[in-house]
């Protein structure tokens, strides 16, 4: 597990804790135990350019010599599953100053496509997700009203309007925000000390 220290450089906007399992048993430098990762936000630049790299990945794999797409499922899948990489390589960084790349990643947009399994890889993804959510200033966190509204939205089927992955997402979120009010509740319930 990488060990956190007094920061060096500019702390990294969080720390996740990634099991072994999350790596690929086909990587020769696969951990044995716990690997924490310290995580920043991207930017655009990182955006933009892990599309392009996305788009050729995808086209080398299934764009024919008279520029066709032999598959356009293949194709989507291919082109979403390389930006995903693109980005979690770009977040990752050294637990101790974000302007570092993390020590088991030198090369991070070359390794993690080996490194991780396509769950492990979709695990920091959705870390570096909720974390561009809670910071970003053009998402205003939600009152009162609009909370109410969102219950009587999902109590009215609302999740079943979105598109399969809309849904996957959202119930990933919603998961994100019943483990903090369930920990919140819990410590609510604790019998005090003594």
């Amino acid at each position: 597990m990488s060990v956190w220290k007094p920061t060096t450089g500019p702390a990294p906007d969080a720390i996740l804790i990634v099991p072994p399992t999350a790596f690929s048993g086909e990587w020769s430098d696969r951990p044995t135990s716990e690997v924490a990762i310290g995580l920043r936000l991207f930017s655009e630049e990182s955006v933009q350019v892990g599309r392009t790299e996305a788009a050729r990945f995808a086209a080398d794999l299934l764009v024919d010599d008279e520029g066709n797409v032999r598959d356009y499922d293949a194709y989507f899948a291919a082109y979403d599953d390389a930006l995903l990489r693109h980005l979690v390589a770009r977040a990752m960084c050294d637990v101790n100053d974000r302007t570092q790349p993390h020590p088991l990643f030198p090369a991070a947009e070359d390794q993690v496509r080996r490194a991780f399994t396509p769950e492990g890889a979709r695990m920091v993804w959705e870390a570096v997700e909720r974390l561009h959510i809670e910071r970003s200033p053009a998402r205003p966190a939600l009152s009162d009203d609009e909370i109410t509204r969102l219950v009587a939205l999902l109590l009215d089927d609302g999740l079943r309007r979105l598109t399969p992955n809309g849904q996957a997402r959202a119930r990933k979120l919603l998961g994100a925000v019943l483990e903090d009010v369930q920990a919140a509740e819990t410590i609510a319930h604790e019998p005090p000390p003594g």
